[in-house]
């Protein structure tokens, strides 16, 4: 009982996080468990037209903690990810769903509490052949304080094209995948150097835009993009921190719907 006290007291005081590399079966990897958070790697879905498997990074941390969307904002950082020893693989891709924006001591960040799954794809070169995904992943976590933490995940899946899904497992990744902002391309959307404030964009959607509530704005690296402000329904202003804008740089815009939904488009800045 002693020597089991002892372990359990050393997972709760230290930020030590298990890597183990072995998997409990196919669907998922092992879960990696930290003083504050616990994660893993699972399948959620196969898709035997395009030959995607669908999996979900999912991480659940403490009450009070958090971890960072792809652009953190004023502070924080995001997920890096490092793809190694990978098998039978044509292309990865990572999707985020929609984040919560953060207001702590003047800085704006933009997070996730309690628990997030990114959805990721993986596209198979050869369906009757195995595929093997490995996995390096480093991330933040924070309440008071930040923790940096790394986790190695590994799934081996022999069988792609009899693959057996949880009907949980995919539940839980759906569920996810419905909070993806839904990419959009629409050039009627005009993003413009403000010519009063060089620090400034100014934002306007066409009239059938009537629902927008908020929008998170990524650019160059080293820009800050601060909280949009709406000026009138389609009209709104966002200030930023770094060397100037120029027209014809590009800029990634999520925008939030008040139904609770989100698009995301590119857009060019013009003159």
């Amino acid at each position: 009982m002693k020597k089991m006290f002892l372990m359990i007291m050393t997972l709760l005081v230290t930020n030590f996080v298990i890597k183990d590399m072995a998997w409990s079966n196919d669907m998922s990897s092992s879960w990696i468990i930290s003083a504050h958070s616990k994660s893993r790697l699972f399948i959620g879905g196969y898709d035997k037209e395009k030959h995607v498997i669908h999996l979900g990074w999912q991480v659940t941390l403490e009450d009070g903690w958090k971890t960072y969307w792809r652009t953190p904002g004023d502070a924080g950082l995001p997920p890096r990810w490092t793809w190694k020893d990978n098998k039978n693989i044509r292309a990865i891709s990572i999707f985020w769903p929609i984040p919560e924006r953060m207001h702590i001591f003047d800085m704006e960040t933009y997070v996730y509490k309690h628990e997030v799954i990114l959805p990721i794809d993986v596209a198979v070169k050869e369906s009757k052949t195995s595929v093997l995904v490995a996995l390096d992943l480093d991330y933040m976590i924070c309440e008071e304080i930040c923790i940096p933490l790394e986790a190695s995940y590994q799934l081996d899946i022999s069988d792609v094209e009899n693959i057996k899904i949880s009907p949980f497992q995919k539940a839980q990744l759906d569920q996810y995948r419905a909070l993806v902002p839904q990419r959009i391309t629409d050039d009627t959307i005009l993003v413009r150097i403000d010519p009063e404030n060089s620090h400034r964009l100014q934002v306007t959607f066409p009239d059938n835009y009537d629902d927008v509530e908020d929008m998170i704005i990524e650019g160059p690296q080293g820009i800050l993009f601060g909280q949009a402000k709406a000026l009138s329904q389609n009209y709104f202003e966002v200030p930023y921190q770094g060397d100037e804008m120029q027209a014809g740089l590009d800029v990634t815009m999520t925008f939030l719907l008040k139904d609770g939904s989100g698009h995301e488009v590119t857009l060019r800045i013009k003159k």
